[in-house]
């Protein structure tokens, strides 16, 4: 059986764009830590951006918000746009999970960025100024974040010669902090049990006509990595995905054309094992209480996951020894209490996108790269998403 482990830095950046679509609905302002979005972008856009904010006038200003996780995060969302004295128009998006800024964008692809304090570019030094700069934001609106002395003590560490491109970041290591940086972007990620947590990251970007930020270091708690080990949990998810088709009818097409029904093989069966570390809310638990009538998962009892609270989650792609068109099986399980909470199959009939001959452990990828895309370039990535998202808002 092929069995491969891979923290997965593309969940975070789903989880974020899924974020960006969220309806957002006008209600009294409550800011949990007594400034509102509206009291904190403009200093930190100048104060901690650098922008010169004398040269722009504010236009389009949108304010809303909304409550998400029963209740538990307030999500702040306030856009606006920065014209210049020559009708060029920078767009501004931003979004607070309880006083944190979960994403701020700056895009000036039709404007221009005016610099009081020159953006640090591949300047180590520059970029020890920036978060400093943060620092002080932060203290003065009550934003908990990232031990200024460990973010600099990482950051004096790293090498004068920083990689062109985010997607391959230089990494540094140090305790229970990552720091990863290229020449235009830097930022740091949590590390609980030698593991990296994805959720709880630190990053800021300033490209030509683009600035990303986003700081969620503090606003989750790490409730730790659970009761599986990796081998415990993959032959967990074989035994539910067998107990679950044994119960199960699977056709397909033979070489005349005929749907026929098979029975799957599972005599060289494969599986991808992954490990997220997620909010406890990502996922209720109905699916575990349905199939708990098949004798199938485990109650939760009285028992409620904190919705500020990360939580692993072990997950499996379950692939039949032979494959059954492009069938294959999906499992989600909690690893605090092995409650599940999700399994199904998913695919359709006709030819497998699996390559069954290849079973290389080479296939694998590397957890670093994927956790330094998540904190450096992911927003980045989606800044477009989000510039789509704002227009749409301001030109209603």
């Amino acid at each position: 059986m092929m069995r491969k482990i891979k923290m997965s830095g593309m969940f975070v950046i789903s989880v974020f764009v899924c974020s960006l679509f969220s309806v957002s609905s006008i209600m009294s302002v409550g800011a949990v830590d007594g400034f509102s979005a509206k009291d904190k972008m403009p200093a930190l856009l100048s104060d901690v951006f650098g922008l010169d904010l004398s040269k722009y006038t504010i236009t389009n200003e949108g304010y809303g918000v909304r409550y998400e996780a029963g209740g538990f995060i307030e999500v702040e969302q306030y856009v606006f746009t920065l014209v210049d004295a020559g009708g060029g128009t920078t767009y501004v998006g931003s979004e607070f999970y309880n006083g944190f800024p979960e994403w701020v964008n700056v895009d000036a692809a039709f404007g221009s960025m005016y610099y009081a304090i020159e953006p640090p570019k591949d300047s180590i030094e520059g970029m020890k100024n920036v978060f400093e700069r943060y620092a002080t934001f932060a203290q003065k609106y009550n934003i908990t974040t990232i031990d200024t002395s460990l973010a600099l003590n990482l950051l004096s560490k790293a090498s004068s010669s920083l990689p062109s491109s985010e997607l391959s970041p230089a990494k540094i290591s140090s305790g229970d902090m990552s720091l990863y940086m290229s020449q235009k972007s830097f930022g740091f990620g949590s590390i609980v049990d030698g593991v990296n947590i994805p959720n709880k990251t630190w990053g800021i970007s300033f490209m030509n006509d683009m600035i990303t930020f986003h700081d969620v270091f503090e606003l989750y708690g790490v409730w730790g990595l659970g009761v599986f080990s990796e081998e415990e949990f993959t032959q967990f998810a074989v035994d539910l995905a067998k107990k679950l088709c044994y119960a199960s009818t699977f056709y397909d097409v033979d070489k005349d054309g005929v749907v026929v029904e098979v029975k799957p093989n599972w005599s060289k069966m494969r599986s991808d094992v992954s490990l997220l570390i997620i909010p406890g809310q990502f996922y209720n638990n109905s699916r575990n209480n349905d199939l708990l009538e098949q004798g199938i998962g485990v109650s939760m009892g009285n028992t409620m996951r904190d919705a500020l609270t990360l939580y692993p989650l072990w997950t499996a792609t379950v692939y039949f020894s032979q494959p059954i068109g492009n069938i294959d099986g999906q499992i989600g399980v909690w690893g605090d209490t092995k409650e599940i909470a999700y399994c199904s199959e998913y695919g359709f009939l006709g030819g497998s996108q699996y390559n069954y001959a290849d079973v290389s452990s080479g296939q694998s990828n590397t957890y670093d790269n994927l956790i330094g895309i998540a904190i450096i370039a992911l927003i980045v990535i989606t800044s477009m998403a989000i510039v789509a998202v704002f227009i749409k808002k301001t030109h209603k």
